[in-house]
């Protein structure tokens, strides 16, 4: 598989569990040691990119809701 390929797959992944509000699914398209830049607001690592995680309920809201 191409890297173009494999990134290909991880962008449909995580748009596939984004549009269901999979948070488990969204966060499993992260590597452990991402970095989720929203807004100016950084979120290191699995467990900060959960409570970020668009399918998390209890995220906070974006700045433009």
């Amino acid at each position: 598989m191409t890297a173009t390929a494999a990134l290909d797959t991880v962008i449909a992944e995580h748009i596939a569990a984004v549009n269901a509000f999979d948070e488990d699914a969204i966060v499993a398209t992260f590597a452990d040691d991402a970095l989720v830049n929203d807004a100016r607001r950084e979120f290191w690592g699995i467990e900060a990119i959960r409570r970020w995680s668009p399918g998390n309920s209890s995220a906070t809201a974006s700045p433009w809701s």
